[in-house]
């Protein structure tokens, strides 16, 4: 069994998944699997992750027979996973060959490893073109004090970064994972904080891809 799970879960990601599935399959670490969701799309995102798992054992798809809701297609890839570590991938994002090998390098200097690893990010649009370099996301915890708790709240607001980092996933399981709330991921990253560890690596090996004056219905 490989020690990490990834999962993407898609919808009508037809523009970007290639080059973000490519970006996976680049790694430096090689010791996982990835598991696909589509939710239903009504473009050609399905045929295009079928003929990834066609030149590539490790890619596992499923796909849903309606929509389901971004919440629950999240919360439905956690439940097909079984390793050890578990990691979340944006199905529009991008991530650096040593992504995954500087998470690992990390993980394994500890004698006790972070309950979530996680890295700054930078952005860019939809051509690919940087739009801001550096971007120091996400906040770390790893000293559980009641101070520490009590600025929780204004700590993990605008922390949905983090949810791309590679988690243990024992403690993962411990939390309600994406709820049916406003904003689930901070609520889940509240929750998260309750249970385990968190470090950030200051090196931007994410992309994020933000959007300028563009729709998407990837968001379903």
């Amino acid at each position: 069994m490989a020690i990490l799970t990834i999962v993407l879960p898609v919808y009508n990601e037809e523009k970007f998944i290639s080059e973000t599935i490519k970006s996976i399959l680049n790694q430096k670490f090689n010791d996982f699997e990835i598991i696909i969701i589509d939710n239903n799309s009504t473009d050609n995102t399905y045929q295009i992750i079928k003929d990834f798992q066609a030149q590539d054992s490790r890619i596992k798809i499923y796909k849903n027979d309606k929509n389901l809701g971004s919440d629950r297609n999240f919360n439905d890839t956690f439940k097909l996973s079984s390793s050890k570590f578990f990691m979340w991938a944006g199905s529009h994002d991008l991530i650096e060959e040593n992504y995954l090998s500087e998470i690992f390098k990390l993980i394994n200097s500890f004698k006790n490893p972070p309950d979530l690893t996680f890295t700054s990010i930078r952005h860019i649009d939809s051509n690919g073109d940087i739009l801001l370099n550096l971007k120091k996301v996400g906040h770390e915890f790893y000293k559980k004090n009641f101070i520490n708790y009590l600025m929780l709240p204004w700590k993990v607001k605008g922390s949905g970064d983090m949810v791309y980092g590679v988690f243990k996933r024992e403690t993962l399981e411990r939390t309600g994972i994406f709820s049916k709330v406003f904003f689930p991921d901070t609520l889940m990253m509240y929750e998260f904080y309750l249970y385990g560890a968190v470090k950030r690596i200051n090196l931007p090996l994410r992309k994020r891809r933000v959007f300028r004056n563009e729709q998407f219905n990837n968001v379903k």
